[in-house]
């Protein structure tokens, strides 16, 4: 309040100066200087008083005081004035600006005598409210005040950055928020398509995503090696190489093989065999070292000879893993052509059920929760359009196949794994109870199927009997073949 009050002080003794100063000169220049511009006048336009010398002379300039504007007559003895008017004051001019801190000027003048006054400019007020205004970079507040046009508060915006990745089916977004004004601007980015074909190092691979402006990997995955494969064979002078691809994408690697050695074996690329089972020898001499010792697995068999009313047929079986074969006669049947082996119910009583279980043909019988089911080619032939499906390790829960013989038989059972990655058991038991409660007394056999799936073959002599088949779990019986023992 000093400082506005002491402003006002200045100003007004200011304006009060100046306008002496000016009356001041004028009169000592009508006293003293000549008069080289005057106005002449009558007696009759302004009068005349005892004394006078003669018409008044009126000087150009004018004198003022604060409210009035007027001229003398430059004669001497004469203190006549002729225009005395008000002030005719102008629109004013700022000389100085006010400001949010400090008063400002006005100064007017006359449009007649000159004469000038001032004004105090208040101090500048805003308000601001709580409306923000922005753009993409800054946000600021525009003063209410009527005629302000003044901003305020203008800063550049303070972002928050969420960012929703993008994936391979769904656009991303950047998203950025100012925490001071609420301003929120969204840059998409689009979705992730991923190359045609796998990217790899030595140790993962990936598929590269082509969207425009990505560098992302997309499905990034450690390397699925295979088992190998011996690319360069070693010897006694030279190291040999192993090379093993990604089952996913191909990639290969490479390990060293050490050269052999007097301790090193060399087996045999190719099986040697007997008729039980099969195995790779090692070359070397003077070495008996044999590897991969294991039974035959034979397939389906092959009718190498179809029977006929005059003579018996044969069959053939190959072992899947070295090729061994033998051979097995079969008689003609007129009326089971092609599907002796085929486990389905007997044409002629279907439905026909003995003590509960139900008649697949003469000596085969199923238990009464096992089932039928249609199944495709196995072993690269349309030879078995049906299997009994068997799961569960009880027997006793009536899944299972039955057997009886009135004499001795070669049987022959044809069956795999449900799932064919998965290796399963099949058993045949003189007794009914769980899977692995019999004892060795009660069990006649037990055969995994193959790891690699296809169709297992097991071949086993019967006496006389009653037998029952089950599995330990999720296993299909194709079929079942009879033969005289030899």
């Amino acid at each position: 309040m000093k400082k506005v009050i002491a402003l006002l002080c200045a100003v007004c003794a200011f304006a009060l100066a100046s306008a002496f100063t000016a009356a001041c000169d004028l009169a000592e220049q009508t006293a003293s200087a000549p008069i080289t511009s005057v106005s002449e006048t009558s007696d009759k336009d302004v009068g005349s008083s005892e004394g006078d010398t003669g018409a008044h002379v009126y000087a150009n300039e004018w004198l003022s005081d604060e409210s009035y504007h007027w001229r003398v007559c430059v004669n001497p003895n004469h203190d006549d004035i002729t225009d005395k008017a008000v002030h005719s004051w102008n629109g004013g001019e700022i000389t100085s600006p006010a400001t949010e801190e400090s008063f400002g000027v006005i100064t007017y003048a006359c449009t007649v005598c000159g004469a000038t006054k001032t004004e105090i400019i208040p101090i500048v007020t805003h308000s601001f409210g709580e409306l923000w205004q922005t753009n993409e970079q800054n946000h600021w507040k525009v003063c209410n005040e009527d005629g302000h046009d003044d901003i305020g508060f203008l800063a550049t915006h303070d972002f928050v950055v969420e960012t929703v990745a993008a994936t391979e089916s769904a656009d991303g977004a950047v998203t950025y928020s100012c925490k001071t004004c609420g301003y929120k601007k969204v840059e998409v980015i689009l979705k992730h398509v991923a190359a045609d074909e796998f990217s790899f190092n030595e140790a993962e691979h990936w598929y590269a995503c082509v969207t425009e402006g990505h560098d992302d990997r997309l499905r990034v995955a450690a390397h699925e090696w295979n088992d190998g494969k011996v690319t360069v064979e070693p010897t006694f002078e030279r190291e040999g190489e192993m090379t093993f691809s990604c089952t996913a994408c191909g990639a290969t690697k490479t390990e060293r093989i050490e050269k052999l050695t007097a301790q090193t074996h060399d087996y045999d690329e190719n099986y040697s065999f007997d008729k039980t089972e099969h195995w790779r020898a090692c070359r070397i001499e003077g070495h008996t070292d044999r590897t991969d010792v294991d039974d035959h697995t034979f397939d389906c068999g092959t009718v190498t000879t179809e029977a006929t009313a005059d003579h018996d047929g044969v069959m053939t079986y190959a072992c899947e893993v070295c090729g061994y074969t033998y051979t097995e006669t079969f008689p003609y049947d007129e009326d089971v052509v092609n599907e002796a082996f085929d486990l389905r119910f007997d044409e002629t009583d279907a439905a026909e059920t003995i003590s509960g279980l139900t008649k697949l043909r003469n000596g085969v019988y199923l238990g009464a929760n096992s089932s039928i089911v249609e199944t495709s080619a196995v072993c690269g032939k349309e030879r078995f359009s049906y299997a009994v499906k068997l799961g569960s390790k009880t027997l006793a829960s009536q899944r299972y196949v039955k057997i009886t013989l009135a004499r001795s038989m070669k049987v022959t059972v044809y069956y795999s794994s449900v799932l064919s990655s998965k290796v399963r058991t099949l058993g045949i038991f003189k007794t009914i109870k769980a899977f692995d409660e019999y004892t060795d007394t009660e069990t006649v056999v037990k055969k995994n199927t193959n790891a690699e799936g296809g169709v297992t073959v097991l071949t086993v002599k019967l006496n006389a009997g009653e037998y029952y088949l089950g599995v330990s779990d999720g296993i299909y019986i194709y079929g079942l073949d009879f033969a005289d023992p030899t």
